[in-house]
C-alpha cells in the first residue's frame, strides 16, 4: 500500500469521527479490511517492534502529505486531492473554514487526533489491535459523539459492537479460531461469543473509563 493510499484512508476516518459525520458502512468482507489495516501498520511501524509510535506515525503522514502536496507549498488544495467524490467530501469536512484549502498545521492536527482516538488504554502508543479497532469500526460510522477528542466506555462498547460485526464474517453469532485470528493472534481457543469478546474488549480501557 502506497503512502498516498494509506494516508486518503486516515483522512476519511480522522475527518468524518472528528467531525462528527457517520462513514459509509465497511466493507463486509473481513480479508480486504484486515489486508488494509495490516499493510496500513506494517507500513508506519518502521521498526517492527508491533507498536506504533506517534513519531512513526508523523513520519509516516507527514510524507504522505508531501506527496499529495504536489506543488510543494504546505497546502492542499480539491486539485492536489483529485475528483474522487469521497476524497472531495472528506477535504470538506476538514476544510470546516471553506477556505478552499487545507493546510499542513491543520492536516497535522487532524492527525494527532486520529493517533490518539485509536490508542485505547494511553500508554502513547497503538498495537496493531488498537489500531484496527479504530479504522475498522470508524467505517461503520463511529463518531466522537461527546467531543471530547477520546473514547468514553459507551463509545467503545458501540466501537466493539461494529468490531465484531465486521469479524463475523459467516454471521454465525461468535467468532471462529479463525475469524479473531485475523484480529488477534493471541485469541484464545475455541469460539467467542459476542458477549465474551465485548468483556475482553473493555478490559483494555483505562480505569478512569470503566
Amino acid at each position: 500500500m502506497n503512502r498516498t493510499t494509506t494516508t486518503a484512508m486516515h483522512l476519511s476516518v480522522l475527518a468524518l469521527a472528528a467531525a462528527g459525520v457517520a462513514a459509509a458502512p465497511a466493507d463486509s468482507t473481513l480479508p480486504p479490511i484486515m489486508t488494509r489495516v495490516n499493510d496500513a501498520f506494517d507500513s508506519i511501524d518502521t521498526n517492527r517492534d508491533g507498536t506504533m509510535t506517534f513519531d512513526e506515525y508523523r513520519a509516516f503522514v507527514f510524507a504522505a502529505f508531501a506527496d499529495i502536496d504536489t506543488d510543494g507549498n504546505f497546502v492542499l488544495t480539491l486539485r492536489e486531492i483529485g475528483s474522487n467524490a469521497g476524497d472531495r467530501a472528506v477535504f470538506e469536512k476538514i476544510d470546516r473554514a471553506k477556505k478552499g484549502e487545507v493546510t499542513l498545521a491543520e492536516y497535522m492536527r487532524m492527525q494527532r487526533l486520529l493517533f490518539d482516538f485509536a490508542d485505547l488504554d494511553l500508554d502513547g502508543t497503538v498495537s496493531r489491535a488498537e489500531y484496527a479497532a479504530i479504522m475498522i469500526a470508524s467505517g461503520y460510522g463511529w463518531v466522537d459523539a461527546n467531543g471530547d477528542h477520546r473514547l468514553s466506555r459507551a463509545e467503545y462498547v458501540d466501537v466493539l459492537a461494529n468490531l465484531f460485526a465486521t469479524l463475523d464474517v459467516d454471521r454465525s453469532g461468535s467468532l471462529s479460531p479463525a475469524e479473531h485470528a485475523a484480529f488477534d493472534a493471541t485469541r484464545p481457543n475455541g469460539d467467542v461469543s459476542a458477549a465474551a469478546f465485548l468483556e475482553a474488549g473493555l478490559r483494555t480501557l483505562p480505569a478512569g473509563l470503566k
